[in-house]
């Protein structure tokens, strides 16, 4: 029942799985073997890894759904620090901007960095070009 709604990588794992096994495995085989394939590895550092997440090119959505998916897999760092965390690894202007509205939760760190890479995205928009235009 799983399989049905698998996609992406997940299904060509699956398909792949079906292939090499000589029948369709129980439960039991399928998580472990799930489990080994997309969980996370026992030798990793997952705090080091959420601490050197950084937003790069990509959008403040991108950094928060890599933040999410890497914090979800550590159990002993509490809710301030990983905070903490996330603000540090986003970059300026944001960060700034987030820092001085000193958010009470993660939540309202992540919804601060939304709010301001949309104004971010405002000000260099169609609308910054016709002040420039306005002004010469």
């Amino acid at each position: 029942m799983a399989s049905y709604h698998m996609s992406g990588k997940a299904r060509k794992w699956y398909m792949h799985l079906l292939r090499a096994e000589d029948s369709r495995p129980g439960w039991d085989r399928f998580s472990a073997l799930a489990s080994k394939c997309f969980g996370p590895s026992t030798r990793r550092n997952l705090i080091g890894d959420l601490i050197e997440l950084r937003r790069g090119a990509g959008t403040v959505e991108d950094y928060i759904n890599n933040f999410f998916n890497l914090s979800a897999c550590t159990t002993n760092l509490s809710l301030q620090h990983e905070m903490q965390i996330f603000i540090a690894g986003l970059q300026d202007p944001i960060r700034t901007h987030v820092e001085l509205r000193e958010p009470f939760d993660l939540e309202e760190a992540t919804s601060v960095a939304r709010a301001f890479e949309r104004l971010e995205s405002l000000d260099t928009g169609p609308r910054s070009s016709s002040k420039q235009s306005s002004s010469k």
